[in-house]
């Protein structure tokens, strides 16, 4: 037996007891869920989905065996588990955003997936590994491995369509196969390693699963979704040889930042000598536990110390009180680590990148990581600090923060409580910060899962409306193209302007704008122009008597294509019949045959309306050209105005998505908004908020004029700390902050001078309230 079936075997042997134990569970929990129902409504349909599990129990475990075996074969070609379900026909009911069960439903299968792909990592990275080699290929990712949780999950999801029950059922349901099958397959996966190991395949694996990073917790970076992370092939970077050369020299370029921050501050401190010199210099212990009692005063009076010269005084002063001394003062390293620390929510409390509420929230942790720089002198020096991990996610967390799309104000009352728990019980435990960090990109993690899922449909809905509308534009083109050489027909004219130009936009949505369908749809209007022009010689007939059988044949297919009744279609080839015969010259009549596809004798020649309109007119024939032409005419290039620099349209080429930009006008309150999809046949860029909604679609040249009118600004996905250390070295060597930044206008940079924002935004309404 090969290697790969004695690994198939064992996770068969292993599921079977898995999806035994989770079919009882589901039984017993939603008799269970019935009987506690608050109502008959309820409890109907709980017991209604017990039946309908019981019904069709066999039916979906041989739906998943079916699916996970296809799963398998797919694998082992090395194809994609999972095919697309093929181009469909397009209407404007399909463009639509997923519905609220789908939409669940993914959710659920990606929570799902995503835990058991966390909590089996090590197991799952080694199972990958051996699999890799039976394949003689790169171990295969998550989303490629037929025995992950992902692929598991997304056969249990194929056999659970089964299944006629209620959204809160299939939850239900969806719980129990995460409970009884995903949480158990540790035991399956040793066992599978075990057989592979037994048949020799990388019987001595020393390679580990890397810790895959999590992605900052506001996504202000470039904003793609990650990718379930893949187990690493375990080789020379495996060692970690790699990542602590990176790491090193990260760190060394970081200290030479700091330590010249630190020169620049003692320079500034020689030229600009305090008025009353210190009669003594503290212990820091001291000044930590100053600090703690700020701290605590701080909790009854929320108000951020603005600057820096004002929070030292007071710090100073309390420090006089706890040692009896005069005229108190820190040494030097002590000073320059306050002022950095201080220097550093300046910056924080006139960064543009941060809406006003948000920066005043942060601006409360100034105290307490005053004293984290002063407990640890890594705060600056490394990016991997818990407390500047920390402060970082909270800020790229808040770059796309608005009231607006937290109208729950969720996001911004687990910030608020991220803040409040730093203040209360941060003392001189780091630990802290883990901890919190922990919790809080957790809680990103999983708002990010359901935003993830409306960018996407949004995207893909925007997609498909510009398809639809890009084929519009072709098809009105292509036939305006073909009648404008002269006066037809009304019959031909209203065909081909009618149901055939919607012929032509359906074709291009089915098989593309290069295919053969598609020509020979746009061929068809050719032959049919030419039927319709005067038949003088037997020639001219005999060509028209080759053709009528094929174009016959094509225009019913057209027509039925667009959902015309077959009473409309006959009354067309009737009204065609009739044309055709009083074309030909009387002497050759009796040459032609025309195709009987028209019974009815009837001399109305009105065309219905098609199933999928598009916008060509049915009036006269003068408003007919200019709105085919108008329809035309937006597909066409824009042309950048002569005034618009070069740069902002480069600026906005170059935006990647997930940049995250801020729109300003003055009609109007400013919107944050992320780059979720750019355009390859409009060049419009789709920009979403927080929740994955849209917020606007603009084209690249309006984008770039927003931009140069000062409309509109990119905000930089550089994590917080690194922005302000490099604004406060510039600060110091005398340039303003912000003056590094190459491709920002000259007055970008916020005015110190302003006022600080106001008070944070009010708690949401209690449910008494509304």
């Amino acid at each position: 037996m090969t290697p790969f079936l004695r690994c198939v075997r064992a996770v068969r042997k292993g599921l079977s007891p898995l999806l035994q134990s989770f079919f009882e569970s589901v039984d017993d929990a939603l008799f269970d869920m019935a009987e506690k129902a608050e109502n008959n409504a309820q409890q109907t349909h709980y017991f209604d989905g017990m039946r309908e599990v019981r019904r069709k129990r066999s039916d979906a475990e041989q739906t998943f065996e079916q699916e996970f075996e296809k799963s398998l074969k797919a694998f082992r070609k090395g194809e994609p588990l999972r095919k697309g379900q093929g181009q469909q026909a397009v209407t404007e009911d399909d463009l639509t955003l997923v519905d609220e069960q789908e939409l669940e439903e993914s959710l659920a299968i990606s929570e799902m997936a995503a835990k058991g792909e966390n909590r089996l990592s090590r197991s799952l990275h080694a199972l990958s590994q051996r699999l890799g080699a039976i394949q003689r290929s790169q171990p295969p990712g998550n989303e490629q491995n037929p025995l992950a949780p992902l692929n598991l999950s997304m056969c249990f999801k194929v056999a659970a369509d089964q299944f006629d029950v209620e959204l809160p059922v299939l939850i239900v349901i969806y719980k129990l196969f995460d409970k009884h099958v995903l949480e158990e397959l540790g035991g399956v996966y040793d066992k599978v390693n075990q057989e592979l190991i037994a048949a020799g395949v990388l019987p001595q694996l020393r390679g580990r699963a890397r810790q895959a990073t999590p992605p900052p917790a506001g996504d202000s970076g470039q904003g793609q979704p990650a990718a379930a992370p893949g187990p690493a092939v375990p080789d020379v970077a495996d060692t970690g040889y790699n990542d602590d050369v990176a790491l090193a020299e990260e760190h060394a370029i970081q200290n030479q930042l700091v330590e010249h921050i630190v020169d620049l501050l003692s320079v500034r401190r020689q030229s600009a000598p305090p008025p009353v010199a210190p009669t003594a210099r503290v212990e820091t212990n001291d000044l930590i536990n100053a600090l703690s009692i700020l701290q605590a005063e701080q909790l009854a009076q929320p108000q951020p110390v603005e600057q820096a010269t004002g929070l030292k005084d007071l710090l100073l002063a309390e420090v006089a009180k706890l040692t009896d001394t005069e005229a108190p003062g820190a040494g030097h390293e002590d000073e320059n680590t306050i002022d950095l620390v201080a220097m550093l929510f300046d910056f924080i409390l006139q960064d543009r990148n941060l809406p006003d509420h948000i920066q005043v929230l942060l601006s409360r942790l100034q105290i307490p990581y005053i004293k984290v720089a002063l407990l640890d002198g890594q705060l600056f020096a490394s990016r991997s600090h818990p407390a500047r991990l920390l402060l970082d996610d909270l800020a790229s967390a808040g770059v796309g923060w608005s009231e607006g799309s937290d109208r729950g104000q969720k996001l911004y009352s687990k910030m608020d409580e991220i803040v409040e728990k730093v203040v209360s019980e941060f003392d001189d435990d780091l630990v802290l910060f883990d901890e919190l960090r922990e919790d809080f990109t957790g809680f990103m993690q999983k708002s990010r899962r359901r935003a993830d899922v409306a960018e996407k449909r949004t995207a893909e809905a925007t997609e498909g409306k510009q398809r639809l509308e890009a084929a519009r534009q072709h098809s009105a083109r292509a036939i305006t193209e073909r009648i404008d050489q002269g006066e037809l027909p009304n019959l031909i004219d209203e065909l081909l302007r009618k149901p055939w130009a919607n012929v032509l936009v359906l074709t291009e949505l089915r098989h593309g704008e290069d295919s053969e369908e598609l020509a020979r749809a746009r061929s068809f209007v050719d032959d049919l122009v030419w039927t319709a022009e005067p038949k003088t010689t037997a020639a001219d007939v005999a060509r028209l008597q080759s053709l009528l059988p094929h174009l016959s044949k094509q225009l019913r297919a057209g027509l039925e294509m667009v959902a015309y009744h077959e009473d409309d279609i006959r009354r067309v080839f009737g009204g065609l019949k009739k044309l055709y015969q009083s074309m030909i010259d009387t002497q050759y009549r009796e040459q032609l045959t025309l195709p009987d596809d028209a019974a009815s004798p009837k001399q109305t020649m009105d065309l219905p309306e098609a199933a999928v309109p598009v916008t060509l007119p049915v009036s006269g024939a003068g408003d007919m050209d200019q709105d085919i032409m108008s329809a035309a005419e937006e597909a066409e290039e824009v042309i950048p105005p002569e005034d618009l620099e070069a740069a902002y349209l480069e600026k906005v080429e170059q935006a990647e998505v997930g940049t995250w930009f801020e729109f300003t006008h003055e009609d109007r309150e400013s919107v944050r908004a992320k780059l979720s999809w750019k355009s390859p046949i409009t060049s419009r860029y789709l920009f979403v908020d927080q929740k994955g909604l849209k917020v606007a679609d603009k084209h690249t040249v309006e984008l770039a004029q927003e931009l140069a009118r000062g409309e509109a600004t990119i905000l930089e996905a550089v994590p917080l700390v690194d922005r302000a250390l490099g604004a406060i070295a510039n600060q110091l060597k005398g340039e303003k902050p912000g003056s590094h930044e190459e491709a920002a206008p000259a007055d970008s940079s916020p005015d110190p001078s302003e006022p600080s924002p106001a008070d944070p935004p009010a708690a949401p309404p209690s449910e008494n309230d509304t």
